[in-house]
């Protein structure tokens, strides 16, 4: 937890100076060091042998509100990123003194 901690501060010392690649670097070791100590926690059984797919899954309205809520998000999202794509990825007129 320590070594998260101080991977966050110097994340953020690292922006208030604008050295943004060490900042993201740092804000990557931090979030890294989390889930280390997440699964170290969990050490030795990360998913206990009692646990089957049956008990663990949520219930079926639930499961169907999710699936719902994917579609939506998938419907409205990817049309976006399909304009995104053609903006900044399609050709571009040539500016003045600039080859073709």
């Amino acid at each position: 937890m320590g070594i998260s901690i101080g991977a966050g501060l110097g994340s953020l010392g690292a922006l208030l100076r604008w050295h943004f690649t060490l900042a993201a670097l740092s804000a990557g070791a931090a979030v890294a060091t989390v889930v280390w100590g997440w699964g170290i926690a969990q050490y030795p059984l990360l998913i206990p042998p009692a646990v089957t797919v049956g008990g663990a899954k949520g219930l079926e309205t639930v499961l169907w509100a999710m699936t719902g809520g994917m579609a939506g998000g998938t419907i409205l999202l990817v049309p976006s990123l399909a304009y995104l794509f053609y903006l900044f990825k399609g050709k571009r007129p040539a500016l003045p003194g600039e080859r073709p």
